[in-house]
């Protein structure tokens, strides 16, 4: 019976959150979700990165699609990556909380998008 109730847990929809993390955020964010995946090699691109969000969500039993995009440093603005995860539930604001835990800020959950 635990497992037909597990299967029927409603789902908390948080809609489309966004993460910006500096270079540094990045280093601290990138090993702790390396970790919690068993990945061997620590995603360094936005296309690694967003498979390595994609697969913890998955792990996690959660729901969203993640798009990572990185904007380089110019003269005037430092290096930012903006992590996206659209149609994400309360499991998959919990793959990106982690980053809090590297010392930045929590994923901000976006609605109307």
């Amino acid at each position: 019976m635990a497992a037909a109730s597990a299967t029927l847990e409603p789902r908390v929809m948080v809609g489309r959150l966004e993460l910006s993390l500096s270079p540094e955020g990045l280093r601290r964010y990138a090993p702790l979700l390396a970790a919690r995946c068993g990945l061997a090699d620590v995603p360094n691109s936005p296309d690694s990165l967003s498979a390595a969000i994609a697969l913890a969500i998955a792990q996690a039993g959660g729901l969203g699609r993640p798009l990572v995009t990185r904007s380089p440093a110019g003269p005037r603005t430092p290096e930012r990556w903006l992590i996206s995860i659209d149609e994400a539930d309360q499991r998959a604001r919990e793959i990106l909380d982690l980053a809090s835990r590297g010392g930045t800020t929590r994923a901000a959950p976006r609605s109307g998008w």
